[in-house]
């Protein structure tokens, strides 16, 4: 039997708290998602869900993202 072989594709999803300075990565590989807006949706979701739940005085959310498409490089979420 032949296999085809090639390298697992991971994705690397990194949000870093600049007022805690703490960081959280979001780590998966192709076979759980790809690199859609929907993985990185849900990423950010949990993070925004965790910091809630820590300091549930938080009022805004800032993002900045180094490689986004189009028009959401820089997007204010507000809770």
């Amino acid at each position: 039997m032949l296999y085809y072989k090639r390298k697992l594709a991971t994705y690397n999803l990194t949000v870093f708290d600049g007022v805690r300075r703490k960081a959280k990565c979001f780590v998966w590989h192709e076979g759980e998602g790809k690199r859609g807006t929907n993985e990185v949706a849900s990423c950010i979701e949990e993070f925004i869900q965790e910091h809630c739940n820590e300091h549930p005085n938080t009022k805004e959310f800032v993002f900045y993202s180094d490689n986004c498409y189009g028009p959401n490089k820089r997007i204010s979420f507000p809770s």
